[in-house]
């Protein structure tokens, strides 16, 4: 990791060996049940046919101990085991889609599992474990992220029942919750199964232990689109619970604080998204990667705000990386970041076959990181998931129609129990937006309130334009297009 400065990189971004005891990714979950618990609270109404989405809708983080809590049951009998085949998907889409099948397994009483894959869906087709986030057991999620919980995987593979063969070909698209499914047994090319029936076989179905490919979580979209506004704490939740980092991973980014002179909500944290595929994607959808000088002027407006002048940068391109810097360099902006290999292309999640530990470790750190910025400063959540992800680990709600600003409790360090604002902004014709998300706490005076309305009239004068959501901001006081 290393500044502007071309300080000697001390804290390595590398995931630790198996060896290594006291911080090996690979160490197992605790296997007897946590005793800290919260209690188990009944759910009377639920806003979603689907998913565990109460009807309640909280602002804080008190959706978490329940999952958790839901995740570590007393009697272990009840699986939902995931297989991540979602080849090429970034960690952010993978996050939103796993947080659904979280949502989806408490929701009927089952605890999620990620499951590594295995046979033909390995490069070397072996028949060994293989994972697009990791090279070494556990070959999942969890070399980078804690256990999910202290359930142990069933101990046969008899026991599992696989749902894209079990749930595929249904006699007449039918399936019904009080007996077991009748399948074709003959040739079903062409049967006409419906997706509703799938979905209704996978959560209703009466085996104890389901397997499921992330993939077809994917292609059950009803199970997971539109959610409505109840759902996004509870996603928050959820992906916060699914990705809390592992003692290694809060150690490296101890270390790199240290070695920068960073501390808690005195920094910005600024993501850059530049790839190929990722401009190719975004123009499938009729939008537009920002440029990096948007991401420069943008970091200019909240600078000149906020009097923050240190600089944590997360972004894969090399170029984005150069033009940033070189900007940072004559505007006094000191930069951090992570000492790691970077190309233009995507490189993460089963784009490249030779490492998938390195990148998993390097997005675990600045995620981690990122949690603890007073800004955040990265594309708005449409064109980028990985932004949601950052958001919800900073406490904040990415539903699109938020209206409150949360308030984010359960323990966590007072800079992390804060009021949130969110704007976005576009300072560049045809691009894609970019977001701004203040965190309250950070700034004693002036308070968030003026930070903004300072941000938002500062931009307004320097070419940049936008909209603001959050009760913290004055609508009276601003200009809003």
């Amino acid at each position: 990791m290393r500044a502007h400065s071309d300080a000697a990189p001390t804290c390595r971004v590398r995931m630790p060996p198996p060896s290594d005891s006291d911080t090996a990714a690979s160490a197992p979950a605790h296997r007897e049940r946590p005793r800290n618990l919260a209690p188990w609270q009944h759910v009377r109404a639920f806003a979603h046919p689907w998913m565990f989405v109460p009807a309640a809708i909280r602002h804080d983080d008190g959706w978490l101990p329940l999952i958790r809590t839901l995740q570590h049951p007393e009697l272990c009998s009840r699986y939902m085991l995931v297989e991540d085949d979602m080849l090429r998907a970034g960690l952010g889409f993978t996050g939103r889609l796993l947080a659904s099948a979280l949502l989806l397994a408490v929701r009927h009483g089952r605890v999620l599992l990620e499951v590594p894959q295995v046979n033909g869906t390995a490069s070397n087709h072996s028949g060994m474990p293989y994972g697009r986030w990791c090279d070494q057991p556990p070959h999942t999620l969890q070399c980078a992220f804690e256990p999910w919980t202290h359930c142990a995987p069933p101990q046969s593979h008899r026991d599992v029942v696989i749902f894209e063969t079990e749930c595929a070909c249904l006699l007449h698209g039918k399936f019904e919750m009080d007996r077991m499914p009748q399948l074709h047994t003959t040739n079903c090319t062409g049967h006409k199964d419906s997706l509703l029936n799938r979905g209704r076989c996978l959560l209703h179905h009466k085996a104890a232990v389901m397997q499921v490919k992330l993939s077809s979580i994917y292609r059950m979209r009803f199970l997971y689109e539109s959610p409505g506004d109840a759902a996004f704490s509870v996603l928050r939740a959820a992906q916060r619970y699914l990705l809390t980092p592992r003692p290694w991973v809060r150690a490296l980014a101890r270390c790199f604080k240290r070695q920068h002179g960073l501390h808690s909500g005195r920094f910005l944290s600024v993501h850059i998204r530049s790839s190929p595929e990722k401009s190719a994607e975004a123009a499938r959808s009729n939008k537009r990667m920002p440029p990096v000088k948007a991401y420069i002027r943008l970091t200019q407006l909240v600078t000149n705000v906020t009097g923050f002048r240190q600089v944590i940068l997360q972004t894969a391109s090399p170029r984005a990386l150069s033009e940033y810097v070189a900007w940072a360099t004559t505007a006094n902006v000191s930069v951090s970041y992570t000492e790691n290999p970077r190309e233009e292309g995507d490189s993460w999640g089963g784009w490249k076959a030779d490492d998938h530990s390195t990148p998993t470790a390097v997005a675990a750190v600045n995620l981690y990181l990122a949690s603890g910025a007073a800004v955040l400063i990265s594309p708005t959540p449409s064109v980028s998931l990985w932004t949601t992800l950052l958001i919800h680990h900073l406490g904040y709600d990415s539903s699109p129609n938020a209206s409150h600003v949360p308030r984010v409790g359960g323990g966590h360090v007072a800079w992390h129990s804060a009021d949130l604002g969110e704007m976005s902004f576009n300072c560049e014709p045809r691009a894609s937006n970019l977001v701004a998300v203040v965190r309250a706490a950070a700034f004693v005076a002036p308070r968030v309130s003026l930070v903004e309305q300072r941000l938002w009239n500062e931009s307004s004068s320097g070419g940049c334009t936008g909209r603001a959501r959050g009760t913290v901001i004055d609508s009276r006081t601003l200009t809003q297009s």
